[in-house]
């Protein structure tokens, strides 16, 4: 079943801001948000890009779907829908599950996040 959300975050904090939750054991019992770190916008936008949220889409329509039903409905080379789903696996948007010769991936978070503004350093 695919968590509620993800958060995607653009830079290199992910050291200070797991240090800072580890410093608080009254919050190591709360399920805690799935958070991915990008290091730019670039990076971000290579992620989700068109094609990219098109097919994140489709898997959050379907309940199970092939990497070759995947590229007929979306009208892609199959080695193109490939290589995006395993980028997205890498990232932990996707994971990708083999059933026989099949490859059938599954969404891991009904909404992406990407919060707009950053927290503050103090």
């Amino acid at each position: 079943m695919a968590t509620e959300e993800i958060e995607i975050r653009i830079g290199r904090n992910a050291p200070r801001e797991i240090a800072e939750w580890l410093s608080r054991p009254e919050d190591w019992d709360k399920e805690p948000r799935k958070v991915i770190y990008v290091e730019s916008i670039s990076m971000l936008s290579a992620i989700l890009s068109t094609e990219k949220l098109k097919l994140l889409n489709l898997l959050g329509m379907k309940k199970e779907v092939s990497v070759n039903e995947i590229a007929r409905k979306l009208k892609r080379p199959r080695e193109a829908v490939s290589r995006d789903l395993h980028l997205l696996a890498r990232k932990g948007i996707v994971r990708l599950e083999k059933k026989g010769r099949e490859t059938r991936p599954k969404i891991l978070a009904e909404r992406i996040v990407i919060p707009i503004v950053a927290k503050r350093q103090k």
